[in-house]
């Protein structure tokens, strides 16, 4: 995703610069290249689900299945105050996926709780029905689509929605 984040990054700022060159107007570099995303890779490091990691002195991560897309993550951090003796934990989540999806594994949830919580609320004012039920609607769709003798088109416009 990094890589094809780049290609566009590449892509939109040479198109926006044929516009503001004819305007005669400064030119934008992209925020990064292909070639910085390949670095930036090689910085990378693996590390699983539940794998306690030391990142800094006293502050420890943690990645918790998020279950939205594969290999998505919860983030938990517990930090150890030198000063107080406490231990304040941070959870950050993006997208939190929705149970019973077939292919990709349940969202787990952070038990022991958290001092702070940073997370992503596209969805956070409604409910989305269960998967057996959305299954049905798509095979409803899908069913009287091919009887009227039309074509159902299904986009995958984002990462996530073709799981």
């Amino acid at each position: 995703m990094l890589q094809d984040s780049a290609n566009i990054q590449v892509r939109d700022v040479e198109f926006v610069n044929k516009r503001r060159k004819k305007q005669k107007k400064n030119l934008f570099e992209p925020l990064y290249t292909p070639d910085d995303a390949r670095r930036a890779m090689q910085l990378f490091i693996g590390i699983g689900y539940h794998r306690r990691k030391e990142i800094l002195p006293g502050v420890f991560l943690t990645f918790m299945d998020a279950g939205h897309l594969l290999g998505s993550a919860n983030v938990v951090l517990d930090i150890d105050d030198p000063e107080t003796g406490e231990q304040r934990r941070l959870v950050f989540s993006g997208d939190i996926g929705r149970t019973g999806i077939p292919i990709i594994r349940d969202p787990e949830p952070v038990t022991e709780g958290a001092d702070i919580l940073i997370m992503e609320s596209t969805y956070g004012n409604r409910s989305h029905p269960p998967y057996p039920v959305t299954d049905k609607e798509l095979e409803r769709i899908v069913t009287d689509t091919y009887h009227r003798g039309g074509c159902v088109i299904i986009p995958a416009f984002a990462v996530g929605r073709t799981q």
